[in-house]
């Protein structure tokens, strides 16, 4: 994945894999040994401008950190109409 995003512009690759990754893996399909093939990770990289297709900079968003603000309790819908949002589980 690395070699991938190096090959396509990327700088700066980070890969960590979570460190509970092996275990909820593992209780997805008991005694498969799918958590030695598979594995969640955080993947942070930049895509310098310069390299950046016009598409891809148009759009650039920034996440904010988690447990930084309150989700929307409601979510605007392209017909005008809002919609509940479901509060995430504690």
């Amino acid at each position: 994945m690395r070699r991938m995003l190096a090959d396509a512009g990327f700088v700066d690759v980070s890969i960590d894999v979570k460190p509970q990754s092996a275990d909820i893996i593992s209780a997805w399909m008991p005694g498969s040994e799918a958590e030695k093939y598979v594995a969640s990770a955080y993947v942070t990289a930049v895509l310098p401008s310069s390299t950046a297709p016009a598409a891809a900079q148009d759009n650039v968003f920034a996440v904010p950190p988690a447990n930084c603000c309150p989700p929307p309790q409601s979510v605007e819908a392209t017909d005008g109409s809002a919609k509940k949002k479901a509060k995430p589980a504690a």
